[in-house]
């Protein structure tokens, strides 16, 4: 069985991106080989984002931000913008459907270290919510 390719796309790809292509392999590789990439792209991965993924059993060993750049001779069954900071505007890879589902911003929340971690956590839960909406019925 071929995999569908689905490519998410946010502007650093040290959050929410990372966390959608992880949850994504990790829940439903089965049917889909997820990718993710930045406009531009942080030097290293947000540390809260390791840390309230492996909170969720996703371990991120391997992966790194990457800009969109290396993708735009790559064709996917799925393209999704998950910020409003990757501009619409911006070239996106080939694609059969392109999304944009925006989520905040969890790099932005301020305060002290757990309302940080609340805030990655919503976020993280919002992510996989939708991914399992959008790509968890058996027809993909």
């Amino acid at each position: 069985m071929t995999k569908s390719k689905v490519l998410f796309v946010c502007s650093h790809n040290a959050g929410r991106s990372q966390m959608a292509e992880a949850y994504l392999n990790a829940r439903y590789g089965d049917r889909y080989a997820a990718y993710s990439a930045g406009n531009f792209p942080s030097s290293r991965m947000n540390a809260v984002t390791l840390r309230v993924m492996a909170e969720a059993g996703i371990p991120m060993d391997g992966y790194a931000p990457k800009p969109l750049d290396g993708f735009m001779a790559d064709h996917f069954a799925v393209a999704a913008r998950l910020c409003t900071c990757a501009d619409p505007s911006l070239r996106l890879p080939a694609a059969d459907r392109v999304i944009e589902r925006l989520f905040p911003d969890p790099s932005e929340f301020y305060g002290s270290e757990e309302e940080k971690l609340r805030g990655f956590r919503e976020v993280r839960d919002l992510i996989f919510a939708w991914v399992d909406e959008t790509f968890g019925d058996a027809d993909g």
